[in-house]
């Protein structure tokens, strides 16, 4: 993610602030070992804002002064919810959007901290049966380094990076694509995954840790009456991967960000850090007060190419706020396209 801060009257110009690589994780539902991530260069926070609680309505009929628990009348018989029976099939809960013939059950002791999941890792050298941790607290799937060679993934030493800042300290973690992986009967393909040796835990027999980029493709059901966790995969294919792909391009506004009577008229310049091309791409500049403006699709993107999306719109009323407003760049959607094959690359080499 990018951030700046435009102000002025007339034309609102930009006194440009760039945040760390690694800011892109607040656009995600986890983060990595429940801690903050950042990079060195990130600028230091802000003081948070102040609590504002709003006082709670008053039940209608009621006087609306507070009453303690001798005070307040009990509930009678015909306004009472009935607990359901102990042995009431609790199924009823159900979706049409999830596949129950491929759920994946996990029994896990309640009073153990951990749930190992049993998942296989498809690479260019053949798959590979290991134990991952599931695990909310992390953004993506991990990999080890030994894992990756047993499983022929290549982790260019150009790779994209982020760091982590963790409890133990800061580490940088290359981000690759996994081929493949396989949880149950389900077959994720093109999944980002993060080079962590230290996520291993041998003793435990752990290979890594299954995180937020995976767990997403799942509605997850914690049964903990029974001690399983339930998997259930989505019946549709999830197309829509910003989340993996936010953190491996480089968004920027092309010349200085400006605002003119509070429009905007901008061109977002989308730069592939990854070794694998992009298709879909929506660039997305959130403002100050909730505006949101998408930009153009940008059908496809080269590995390590650059391509340039427009963005358009107001991001708020002329003469409403004179007070500087902060925008941050992300992406409303994108997905991996598909990688060329190895005659079309080498048709595409002047050198052979």
């Amino acid at each position: 993610m990018t951030s700046g801060i435009v102000r002025g009257r007339g034309v609102i110009r930009e006194r440009g602030v760039r945040e760390g690589c690694a800011s892109a994780f607040a656009r995600l539902a986890f983060v990595l070992a429940a801690t903050s991530v950042a990079c060195a260069s990130e600028p230091a926070p802000t003081a948070p804002a102040e609590e504002v609680v709003l006082p709670q309505a008053p039940v209608p009929g009621s006087s609306g002064a507070p009453t303690t628990d001798s005070e307040a009348e009990p509930a009678s018989a015909d306004s009472a919810i009935e607990a359901p029976a102990e042995d009431e099939d609790r199924a009823d809960y159900q979706r049409d959007d999830v596949d129950r013939s491929k759920a994946v059950v996990v029994p896990f002791a309640v009073r153990d901290s951990t749930i190992p999941i049993e998942v296989t890792l498809d690479g260019p050298g053949g798959p590979a049966a290991a134990n991952y941790l599931f695990d909310t607290g992390a953004s993506f799937m991990t990999v080890s380094t030994a894992m990756a060679r047993r499983i022929g993934l290549e982790i260019p030493p150009d790779a994209p990076t982020l760091e982590f800042r963790m409890a133990t300290g800061t580490f940088t973690h290359s981000l690759v694509r996994l081929p493949a992986l396989e949880v149950g009967a389900t077959r994720l393909e093109k999944v980002l995954v993060s080079v962590c040796d230290t996520c291993v835990e041998e003793r435990a027999g752990i290979d890594g840790l299954l995180g937020g980029n995976v767990i997403r493709e799942f509605l997850v059901e914690m049964d903990y009456r029974d001690g399983n966790l339930v998997l259930l995969p989505w019946t549709t294919v999830r197309d829509n991967r910003a989340g993996d792909l936010e953190v491996m391009v480089r968004l920027s506004v092309e010349g200085t960000p400006s605002m003119l009577l509070g429009a905007v008229d901008w061109s977002v310049k989308v730069e592939n850090m990854s070794p694998h091309p992009m298709a879909e791409l929506r660039p997305v500049v959130e403002f100050d007060g909730g505006v949101r403006l998408v930009g153009t699709t940008i059908e496809h993107i080269p590995p390590r190419g650059v391509a340039s999306s427009k963005v358009e719109g107001r991001a708020r009323e002329w003469g409403t706020d004179s007070s500087p407003i902060r925008y941050t760049l992300g992406l409303e959607h994108g997905r991996w396209a598909s990688d060329p094959s190895p005659d079309s690359k080498a048709a595409a080499d002047p050198s052979r």
